[in-house]
């Protein structure tokens, strides 16, 4: 396309731009009052060839000379603000953000639970060292196995300093004429040195009675032991567990305020259908048992005919041949016991007819020192339980 001419007449006469030139804003301060002309006559032409003045030219660091032939003064671009924004912060951790006090108790409560839980660790294996304080001996005598028959008789030890009213010891009372059954089986995983034991009660022999009920304990592993109490007695095979005991009392017994009367002169030992009695519940007693397997019993040659289970066919069982130490106390941690007072069926079995009334219970931050109860044993003395504020009852069944 030929771009169309126009003659030299028709262009005004108006000055050529002047050169532009870019200086650093660091150099216009330096030359602030520096001026530039252009010279227009030396400037070729081309003829037809528009020329267009430059206004301006935007840039941070350019500087503009306006075009014309009179002289202005260059002024920087550098003064000018610029619309920024700050830098946001750099993101810190939650530490970080904490003020000193928080950090503070932070590492001491963080410390404090360190050494709270080492001390219940050290206290925890020191109980259980405290426990079985005497290893397992190599060569133990082993123990026979079957079912037997244990007569608890009198009373070694008799302790009812739980209760904070010595009116209500029978609440508590420990059993001194009763047979219950104990079995010595094998355990039911392979490791054949393993044994068993259980006690419940005797088929036929307790049923319907008052006073303390018999025992109802699940298999519990034997553990190879010597008694640190009775050495003379040599090795021991030892059980620990734990049961909710119960003891049966006569209506007249306890008072409608959970105060014990004076018994009646009724030796009646049974409960017959119709009756009124209360029943008390110790939960959580602490049972152990020590069995020595180096002493005989005086009645290792003796049997009982009873029967077994369902079985109505009388059968002979033998009398446990070993020398026997139970063991049972209630602890402070236990649940708080209670009586109440109840129906007797005609199964024998016991309906509830009113509300429990909580016994009152001895505090923990007390001492008592309470008798052993002379029971017609050969201790003639009242002598100090070795535990405070606690009901205890122990057999020797020798």
């Amino acid at each position: 396309m030929r771009i169309p001419r126009r003659p030299l007449n028709s262009i005004p006469s108006v000055a050529l731009p002047s050169i532009h030139t870019t200086f650093p804003a660091e150099y216009l301060k330096r030359e602030i009052s520096k001026t530039y002309t252009a010279d227009t006559s030396a400037t070729p032409y081309e003829d037809g060839i528009e020329l267009v003045p430059i206004e301006r030219q935007n840039g941070s660091y350019a500087k503009i000379l306006s075009p014309g032939t009179e002289e202005k003064e260059v002024i920087p671009n550098s003064g000018t603000a610029l619309s920024t924004k700050p830098l946001p912060r750099i993101p810190q951790s939650r530490w970080s953000r904490l003020s000193s006090k928080q950090k503070i108790w932070l590492v001491v409560s963080s410390l404090a639970v360190v050494a709270l839980t080492v001390g219940l660790s050290l206290l925890a294996t020191k109980g259980e060292s405290s426990k079985n304080n005497l290893s397992p001996m190599p060569d133990f005598p082993s123990i026979k196995r079957g079912t037997f028959v244990v007569p608890l008789g009198n009373v070694q030890q008799q302790s009812w300093a739980c209760l904070a009213k010595s009116n209500e010891s029978l609440a508590w009372g420990c059993t001194s004429d009763q047979l219950i059954q104990l079995n010595v089986l094998p355990s039911s995983s392979d490791q054949s040195t393993l044994t068993i034991v259980s006690l419940g009660p005797l088929s036929g022999s307790n049923s319907g009675v008052l006073g303390q009920q018999p025992y109802s304990i699940e298999p519990v592993e034997l553990e190879q032991l010597m008694s640190p109490s009775n050495s003379a007695n040599g090795p021991a095979y030892y059980f620990h567990t734990s049961y909710n005991r119960t003891v049966i009392l006569r209506e007249e017994a306890l008072g409608p305020q959970g105060e014990i009367r004076v018994p009646t002169t009724d030796s009646s030992t049974k409960v017959e259908p119709g009756d009124s009695v209360w029943q008390c519940a110790f939960n959580e007693t602490q049972l152990e048992g020590f069995i020595y397997v180096d002493q005989k019993s005086s009645s290792a040659n003796k049997t009982l005919k009873t029967s077994i289970g369902n079985d109505t066919q009388a059968a002979e069982l033998p009398y446990f041949p070993y020398v026997l130490k139970i063991s049972e106390q209630r602890t402070r941690n236990s649940t708080q016991p209670y009586c109440q007072k109840m129906n007797v069926t005609s199964d024998g079995t016991l309906i509830r007819k009113s509300t429990p009334i909580m016994l009152s219970l001895v505090d923990n931050d007390s001492v008592r020192q309470i008798p052993r109860a002379n029971t017609n044993m050969t201790i003639s003395k009242m002598q100090p339980m070795p535990l405070a504020n606690s009901c205890r009852c122990q057999w020797m069944i020798q």
